[in-house]
């Protein structure tokens, strides 16, 4: 969870010895995750380690790393009646205080195929307005970079963009940061007060994600604000205005969270005003060429402008594979690919072992003629009802849908 985060939150054992960092924190204290996991916190900073074993329960440390103020939010970890580690949320003062814009518009969604040019088209025309959008979608689809486009097509684009992962920070501290705390509100909390997600992002956007990870007592806060426009920080006792448009986003279904009481029904209708459903990337595979090709420019260039292709064989592994983690994780699989392979081929052995358990597959099949062969013969084996064809998918080692997108490529019935 901690290695996919866009928030910089580290986990440091009650020796000091950190466990893990995300990449945001690691750029806080200018290292990669592989020199700082497993070695001391004091070797960055004692202060902050000395901080740190003060913390009972919770609590706001202020340090200086590297000339920067960060503000450190920390929640321990009780187990056994002992502190066994401390989780924390790192927030870089000077430049949270400077408004945080988009990286991508629509113009950086890449893609022909009919399901993303449809939710595209919706997201272009919902833009302009103010209303509450939720987008739905697998991890990895893309669904960040969907809010960040509504927001830069929007009368608020000249305004802060900010994302709050719900599903990243500890229930402890997810109030803190939603909605901010007056000084005093709880112990080791900054003397002046801290500002929340909402103020932060006033006049703006705010994004959501996750949403489905939000505790019910806090769905509470959330709903009254989406009420009335209002809300009042940890530990205060004035109603402060609230003028941000809201995108929430989930991979989660919201309908069966619902049913199991996990989530508010009353926010799930206030904030499905919109939705936008961001299609994975096996129900979008044509797109597949356009971004392996824009992945490979990427880190082609990053690697010094040498251009690498993959093989015809690698290739068709790409394209039979299922992407369980859509769009992030071709791009991981291709910085894989580019960055261990030399030359400028990239073949089989350069991708993931994940991907080559379905090698011998690929390679039982070379050709289109050979492959309807194998189709016509295991339906004349298995039969053609729908359990016949999940046992087909399954002895090719491929998903229902691939196996369905793969018979109607032969006109087989």
């Amino acid at each position: 969870m901690i290695n996919e985060t866009n928030e910089a939150v580290m986990v440091v054992d009650h020796e000091g010895k950190i466990q893990s960092a995300s990449l945001p924190s690691c750029r806080i204290f200018q290292e990669t995750e592989s020199s700082m996991i497993n070695k001391s916190i004091r070797l960055w900073s004692g202060i902050l380690w000395d901080e740190l074993e003060k913390v009972e329960y919770s609590g706001n440390i202020q340090v200086k790393i590297h000339d920067h103020d960060v503000d450190v939010i920390v929640q321990t970890v009780i187990e056994g009646g002992f502190k066994d580690r401390y989780v924390l949320y790192l927030q870089v003062k000077d430049r949270s205080q400077t408004p945080i814009h988009t990286n991508y518009s629509f113009s950086n969604i890449i893609g022909t195929s009919l399901a993303v040019e449809r939710t595209k088209r919706l997201a272009e025309r919902v833009a302009p307005s103010e209303t509450t959008i939720l987008l739905r979608g697998e991890s990895g689809t893309g669904k960040e970079v969907f809010a960040q486009s509504i927001h830069a097509a929007s009368r608020r684009s000249d305004q802060p963009f900010i994302a709050i992962n719900c599903a990243a920070i500890p229930e402890a501290l997810l109030e803190s940061e939603l909605f901010g705390y007056d000084s005093g509100a709880f112990t080791g909390a900054n003397q002046k007060g801290k500002l929340g997600k909402f103020e932060v992002a006033k006049g703006g956007t705010i994004f959501l994600d996750e949403v489905g990870d939000m505790p019910l007592s806090l769905q509470a806060k959330l709903l009254r604000l989406l009420q009335e426009r209002k809300f009042e920080r940890v530990g205060g006792t004035m109603s402060i205005d609230v003028d941000v448009r809201i995108i929430a986003a989930t991979h989660q279904d919201l309908d069966v969270l619902v049913q199991q009481g996990k989530f508010r029904q009353d926010l799930f209708f206030r904030l499905n005003v919109i939705q936008l459903v961001i299609p994975s990337l096996r129900d979008r595979i044509d797109d597949l060429p356009l971004l392996t090709e824009s992945f490979l420019k990427e880190y082609s260039l990053r690697q010094g402008g040498r251009s690498k292709h993959f093989t015809e064989e690698a290739w068709l592994l790409l394209q039979q594979y299922d992407w369980p983690g859509n769009i992030r994780e071709l791009k991981n699989v291709i910085a894989h690919a580019t960055q261990i392979e030399v030359g400028d081929q990239l073949t089989v052995d350069s991708l993931p072992v994940a991907l080559r358990k379905g090698y011998k597959n690929v390679v039982a099949t070379p050709t289109h003629a050979s492959e309807k062969e194998r189709l016509l013969e295991l339906l004349d084996q298995y039969g053609r009802h729908t359990a016949a064809k999940k046992q087909i998918a399954y002895e090719l080692n491929m998903s229902l849908p691939t196996l369905y997108r793969r018979l109607k490529k032969h006109g087989v019935k």
